[in-house]
């Protein structure tokens, strides 16, 4: 069984995690709108692939599937993605903060399925879905603390001092941003969600598509 693993930064510095979360659902859903959901998703939050800023699936660092003598579908992917805070400014040569976005997704049992809605065919699918976030902010990405002469002894304290302020408003916002996904994810899955205040309108249907269109 593929075992995720948290990618390190070229100078391995310290990263701080900001939320965590996992989504598990078995039922009727549609593998194909929740995979053009999510992607619409980091291109609207405007993430990037995690060794540079290709567009595309570039973020999509694993992928392998599987189908038994039965039919099932067993499916593992990991995404993962980089941004800079939108508080930084355009010019991010000096930024010290980056954040970091990793999403796994195990299917079990996957089915091509057919629902009667509305007097019409739907074509969907069957399964098992569980999808994990991580999400988790990077100091000195750069390594100019790190990797300084004289700087990298005084890091610590810097660290604890100076950039504490920031460092909890940049965990703040990027929670955010974690739980309004996990509220998408919800939303799509028709889940109960913690954000009953928030309402965002699914990019797909949470059931599946006509037939023909899948």
């Amino acid at each position: 069984m593929p075992q995720a693993e948290r990618p390190e930064s070229s100078h391995n510095n310290p990263r701080i995690l900001a939320a965590q979360f996992r989504v598990k659902y078995r039922d009727i859903f549609n593998m194909q709108d929740l995979y053009k959901t999510l992607h619409e998703w980091i291109k609207d939050n405007q993430w990037n692939d995690i060794q540079d800023d290709t567009e595309g699936d570039a973020h999509e660092s694993f992928y392998y599937d599987r189908t038994d003598l039965y039919g099932n579908k067993e499916i593992w992917t990991w995404w993962r993605m980089w941004q800079f805070p939108d508080a930084e400014p355009v010019d991010t040569s000096n930024s010290f903060f980056r954040y970091h976005l990793d999403i796994d997704m195990h299917v079990l049992h996957l089915k091509e399925h057919e629902i009667m809605q509305a007097g019409k065919k739907i074509k969907t699918n069957t399964g098992e879905i569980e999808i994990k976030i991580w999400s988790y902010i990077e100091l000195d990405y750069r390594g100019q603390w790190s990797k300084h002469p004289i700087l990298k002894f005084f890091f610590e304290i810097f660290e604890a001092r100076i950039f504490e302020h920031d460092l909890e408003r940049h965990k703040h916002e990027l929670y955010r941003q974690t739980y309004l996904l996990q509220n998408q994810i919800k939303q799509y899955l028709q889940l109960k969600t913690w954000l009953p205040q928030v309402q965002i309108k699914p990019f797909h249907p949470g059931i599946g598509v006509p037939e023909g269109q899948f």
